[in-house]
């Protein structure tokens, strides 16, 4: 599925995504690893790869 938002945020491409491939009402809580890369506690089986630059996102759920 490619989704755009012409603001480039990012997180908000991610909403978009798993609101229309899973259903999920809103972005889930987000923690980070170690290293600093996002995740979600509560959806430990859900990984997302998330860049952005400018006014573009790229989200891959």
């Amino acid at each position: 599925m490619v989704l755009w938002l012409g603001t480039g945020e990012a997180y908000g491409l991610l909403a978009e995504l798993l609101a229309a491939e899973y259903g999920l009402p809103g972005l889930p809580e987000l923690e980070r690893q170690a290293g600093g890369k996002p995740f979600f506690p509560h959806w430990p089986d859900l990984h997302f790869n998330l860049s952005h630059s400018g006014g573009l996102a790229l989200c891959g759920v």
